[in-house]
């Protein structure tokens, strides 16, 4: 069963605990305050980056672009997604989760 993990803080812990549970089957959505976690040099974005190369991680566009955040400074395993790719993602899995 394949979960939608949705996190909408940047709280470290939460990540990482989510990381750890994240499968091949399983998507990260970052929505709202969590997308600031692709500037360079973050520390999730730096967990991101090295524990996920085989991983379904996303990031809200029109979020990133509300907070002014490059899109050439996102790591390179995040895809971009609009609001049409948020409804097929939630769709797509059977769960979704929000992390806290």
């Amino acid at each position: 069963m394949s979960v939608l993990y949705i996190a909408n803080t940047s709280e470290t812990d939460s990540f990482k605990r989510c990381l750890q549970r994240l499968t091949n089957d399983d998507a990260l959505l970052l929505i709202e305050s969590a997308v600031t976690v692709v500037n360079a040099g973050h520390l999730v974005g730096i967990l991101i980056s090295e524990y996920t190369d085989d991983k379904n991680i996303y990031v809200l566009e029109p979020d990133l672009l509300a907070r002014g955040i490059q899109l050439s400074n996102q790591p390179s395993p995040i895809q971009l997604i609009d609001y049409d790719g948020f409804v097929r993602l939630s769709v797509e899995h059977h769960l979704s989760c929000y992390l806290k």
